[in-house]
């Protein structure tokens, strides 16, 4: 069984979609900082819209009722989500995946994938493997969950296995759609930026989640834009 590198968990706890010359494919929602009932209330504007898939980039531990009530509604209606989980080895160096973390159970996601990838002193490696065994359990990459629940994965990814895809991160952060949870909030945005595309949401920002391009850290990229980049590779358009 492969290992990945030092374990990196992409996803709080609380794109790049332009194929040649088409419109991007993913939709990235910077969820910033909003709490649980805005989470909700984001995911309810989303849905009306009609998307491929809504990954979520993020983790969802017990929190109060009172603000947890209109997300587990929306997840519950919501068929087509995908959610991150973590793979831990916690006891090394066994070499063993020994646990995999997972958001609470009330709320209901249909698909997970899992988030680690390489890294060294923070710098993205640029391979990861499609698929990770846990308890005898075969784990996909959360890339590969959504883009084989959205437009599908390429043929020549869907017998790699635990092979590494080697990543191509060259145009990272430039080519996916953008919407604040403001824009989101307020409607300025237009339909077609929701509807029939990949929608994630996740965390963009300097302050947290982010990892560098290069040894010399001048190329700083969120997480959610690494999984971005992972699926567009692996969509078959």
């Amino acid at each position: 069984m492969k290992k990945i590198l030092p374990l990196i968990i992409i996803g709080l706890r609380i794109t790049l979609g332009c194929m040649d010359k088409r419109d991007p494919i993913i939709t990235i929602v910077n969820i910033g900082h909003s709490d649980r009932l805005e989470i909700g209330r984001q995911l309810g504007i989303i849905k009306k819209y009609s998307p491929k898939v809504i990954a979520l980039d993020f983790y969802l531990v017990p929190d109060s009722l009172d603000r947890d009530a209109i997300l587990v509604q929306e997840l519950e209606i919501i068929k087509n989500t995908v959610q991150v989980v973590a793979l831990h080895d916690l006891y090394e160096p066994d070499y063993i995946w020994d646990s995999l973390e997972v958001s609470h159970p009330k709320f209901k996601i249909a698909n997970h994938g899992f988030a680690n990838f390489g890294v060294e002193d923070s710098v993205i490696i640029n391979e990861l493997p499609m698929m990770q065994t846990f308890n005898s359990r075969q784990i996909y990459c959360f890339g590969y969950v959504v883009a084989e629940n959205s437009f599908g994965v390429r043929d020549k990814f869907k017998n790699t296995g635990d092979k590494e895809l080697k990543l191509n991160l060259a145009g990272l952060g430039k080519n996916y759609k953008l919407i604040t949870a403001d824009q989101l909030f307020s409607g300025k945005f237009k339909e077609q930026d929701l509807k029939d595309k990949i929608v994630l949401m996740g965390y963009l920002g300097e302050k947290e989640d982010y990892f560098y391009l290069d040894k010399g850290k001048t190329k700083k990229v969120n997480g959610v834009e690494v999984h971005a980049s992972i699926i567009e590779e692996l969509i078959d358009l």
